[in-house]
């Protein structure tokens, strides 16, 4: 397959009154001169990340995606960040020192639903969006109101952390005390890229993800020394400080205003659900309480991806394009209804 083409965009948000930059990729691939697809083809997709990665973390998912299919089922991919993660956070860095814990995930749907409103021109536009992102990807329909008026044609979530109040403490396994307890202890320099990829290997959760995602985070999710935080230091150091990747462990009420919102949107287009195999950021209690039938939601599937624990991008990305694929390949005659 020829090689992606890749294009740079931004939009700015203002959701609590300070502005902000989120940066967004396009990807498209090139198309046949004989045989090229009609303006009706194809869909978009919108990839939101989870809590401490980056937009390209989903590149390894895309190319495979591009890989499998044809411009007649994907016309375009995007993948936004979030505006304290990655290239946004360097974009943004003055404005986070000037205003630490500015940000929850009511902004990171807003640079989705800004990007969808003022960039994105497709018709049909079917978010995926993966952990905390999840709870963006149900949160942004929030900004297109009624829910009639919701601009996608559907809504992919991958192990979505949507629980209500009655089930907050299931979802707390054993594994998600310990992410939340050491992620505002980790080590977070190191003397470079080269030491810091070696370092993570040894370890977990790095150690079990595929070549193709640690090479991503590596060259996403790190940034070189020295920074407005560490002024002083040398080496690398994340692109999203750990300090603001564990602010996201003690939000408020985002979680359970998703899942509200998730009773209503379920109601008014397909919301298909991509859980991984194994249990162990969330407990199958909780993913069991999302899709329990006496709830008043109605997915239009239910997929595992085999032999994967809740890091799916980056264990599984060819698994989890082929799960994508799936449920993609009933959308490619689909003629949105909204």
């Amino acid at each position: 397959m020829p090689p992606l083409s890749i294009e740079k965009f931004t939009v700015q948000t203002n959701t609590r009154g300070v502005p902000l930059i989120a940066v967004g990729k396009r990807y498209t691939q090139t198309t046949s001169a004989t045989n090229p697809p009609s303006a009706s083809d194809g869909v978009a997709l919108l990839f939101a990340h989870g809590t401490g990665f980056h937009k390209e973390i989903w590149e390894p998912t895309i190319e495979s995606l591009f890989e499998s299919s044809s411009p007649r089922v994907i016309r375009e991919a995007w993948a936004v960040d979030c505006q304290n993660h990655g290239e946004s956070a360097i974009t943004n860095e003055a404005t986070l020192s000037e205003h630490p814990r500015l940000l929850d995930i009511w902004e990171y749907a807003n640079a989705l639903a800004t990007f969808r409103r003022e960039v994105i021109k497709q018709d049909k536009v079917i978010i995926i969006a993966y952990s905390a992102g999840a709870v963006a990807g149900v949160l942004v329909t929030m900004f297109f109101n009624p829910p009639d008026k919701i601009p996608f044609t559907s809504i992919i979530l991958v192990e979505p952390p949507l629980f209500s109040k009655a089930m907050y403490e299931l979802h707390k396994t054993p594994m998600y005390s310990a992410v939340a307890a050491m992620t505002p202890l980790r080590r977070d320099v190191w003397p470079d890229f080269q030491t810091a990829k070696q370092w993570m290997m040894k370890r977990l959760p790095w150690s079990s993800w595929s070549p193709e995602a640690m090479d991503k985070y590596v060259a996403y999710g790190l940034r070189e020394l020295p920074t407005m935080h560490y002024p002083d230091k040398m080496g690398v150091t994340l692109a999203c400080t750990k300090e603001d990747e564990a602010a996201a462990y003690a939000s408020g009420d985002d979680d359970f205003d998703a899942h509200w919102r998730l009773n209503q949107i379920c109601k008014k287009l397909p919301v298909h659900i991509i859980w991984a195999e194994i249990n162990d950021l969330f407990s199958k209690e909780l993913k069991d309480s999302i899709t329990d039938p006496t709830q008043d939601r109605t997915f239009a599937s239910i997929t595992r991806v085999a032999e994967s624990g809740h890091m799916i991008p980056q264990e599984k990305p060819k698994l989890l394009a082929k799960s994508i694929l799936a449920i993609l390949q009933g959308f490619s005659n689909f003629s949105s209804k909204l």
